[in-house]
């Protein structure tokens, strides 16, 4: 169907087959879940799914996909899930604030020194955890610490294809966004530590002031204009834009009465 090959990533971009961070977009998805693709049966659910969790977590041609039924340590996965939770949005599989990218690719931690298997103690990761510089705005809990300590001490495994569940996906209420999109891609310039031009969204009463949002208004929220014209968050920082579904989560959350849910 002049397609082309489905195999090289650089095709599935140029054609509009798939939008990096966003399964919902494309034609590649469309058409596995409605079942149009593969002419030959329809895929399963899981298999659908493994793409769908590789194309949200920004893909990447050497980055193994993530989905049921790859095997990994637990104590990795539970670690690749605090930095995919924690860090991703920063440093993703390109162009990651900071020049840290590919934040999940352990070999790349590896090569990268960004950690040395056997002492958590060196390496810039657990370095910038321990002087609280990142995550950026905020800690990260003594709980998430100790299993990233014990897995570069014990479990690092660069071989492994660990098993990571797909990211939580954002839900339009006041702390879902907060935790999904706020805390991790926001707070850093707009927090207790930095408020850029005097904005802070690191608590509700903060998101509530001036003409960031308006109660049941979003097309006139400073908020919701600024995150659908891609002017937030900057992307000449390493972040990500937000999903379709991002936006869809804070545009519902304000039309519904903006409430601290």
């Amino acid at each position: 169907g002049g397609i082309g090959d489905l195999t090289s990533v650089d095709n599935l971009l140029n054609r509009r087959l798939i939008t990096p961070g966003d399964s919902s977009q494309g034609r590649l998805i469309g058409s596995m879940e409605d079942g149009t693709m593969p002419t030959s049966g329809s895929l399963s659910n899981e298999q659908i799914l493994i793409v769908k969790t590789w194309i949200d977590l920004g893909f990447a041609e050497d980055t193994p996909p993530s989905g049921p039924g790859i095997d990994g340590s637990p104590l990795q996965k539970e670690a690749l899930t605090i930095l995919q939770t924690h860090c991703f949005s920063c440093h993703g599989p390109s162009n990651g604030s900071g020049g840290v990218s590919n934040i999940l690719d352990v070999q790349h931690l590896i090569d990268s020194k960004l950690i040395v298997p056997g002492d958590p103690s060196q390496g810039p990761l657990m370095g910038s955890i321990y002087d609280s510089s990142m995550p950026t705005g905020y800690n990260l809990s003594p709980e998430d610490i100790k299993t990233l300590e014990d897995w570069i001490t014990t479990d690092v495994d660069p071989n492994a294809q660990t098993n990571l569940p797909p990211p939580e996906e954002v839900k339009p209420t006041f702390s879902s966004i907060s935790k999904l999109i706020l805390v991790p891609k926001c707070v850093a310039c707009h927090g207790p530590q930095r408020a850029d031009e005097g904005i802070r969204v690191d608590t509700y009463d903060f998101v509530m002031r001036g003409d960031l949002v308006k109660v049941n208004d979003a097309a006139d929220s400073e908020l919701l204009k600024s995150v659908e014209d891609g002017e937030m968050p900057p992307q000449e920082d390493g972040y990500q834009p937000l999903t379709s579904k991002e936006v869809l989560a804070i545009r519902d959350w304000i039309n519904s009465g903006a409430l601290n849910n």
